[in-house]
């Protein structure tokens, strides 16, 4: 069979694949590996790229609204994504794990340029919370250290929605269709999520 036909059988079989099963691939690929192996991982690749580069750049075009900017955070986003392959852990949605990616290269970009400001709503705004503006990484370091601190007692989903929905500032229409739910569902989870952090927060405050 020759090297065209091997190619086109790989893109044919790799088509009907799972995100997460495509990137597993990808990470795959070292140099020493057979060229076979290499192709799978580089086709791989290609398929997540035509899958979700559209949705990246439109996420970062509401985000940036300029268009060399999109672009340098654009090839910024798949540099990264490359460089962290080895670490990515298949028990986690590749959706979810290539917006996080995108999502930390906009902060980057935002502390390096210093262009723009990120800030996050009040919590009280959708959990019924004491009013408390938590001040975005760009203006307040110690404070986001402490928030994302707070975060890692969330569960993952709880997360997932919470930056969505105040980091990215995305509808919940937006977020029901990154995360394959309801947007019902994605209102519960947020008010829960916000739940826990305000009771994170209290503890804080009282201690």
């Amino acid at each position: 069979m020759s090297q065209n036909q091997d190619l086109k059988r790989i893109q044919s079989e790799i088509a009907s694949f799972k995100d997460e099963d495509l990137m597993l691939m990808y990470a795959l690929k070292k140099e020493s590996d057979h060229p076979l192996v290499l192709e799978r991982a580089q086709a791989a690749f290609a398929e997540l790229y035509d899958r979700y580069a559209q949705r990246i750049e439109k996420y970062l075009s509401i985000k940036l609204r300029n268009p060399e900017s999109v672009h340098d955070v654009f090839q910024n986003t798949f540099n990264k994504l490359h460089k962290s392959k080895n670490q990515y852990d298949g028990r986690v949605a590749f959706q979810a794990w290539i917006f996080t990616i995108s999502r930390s290269c906009v902060l980057d970009f935002l502390r390096k340029k210093k262009t723009d400001e990120v800030h996050l709503e009040e919590i009280s705004t959708e959990a019924s919370m004491a009013p408390t503006k938590i001040a975005s990484p760009v203006q307040s370091e110690p404070l986001h250290v402490e928030l994302e601190a707070f975060m890692t007692h969330l569960s993952p989903r709880e997360r997932e929605v919470i930056e969505l929905r105040i980091y990215d500032e995305q509808t919940f229409a937006e977020i029901a269709e990154q995360l394959d739910i309801s947007e019902k569902n994605a209102r519960k989870i947020l008010s829960r999520g916000l739940q826990n952090l305000r009771q994170l927060f209290s503890t804080r405050i009282k201690s």
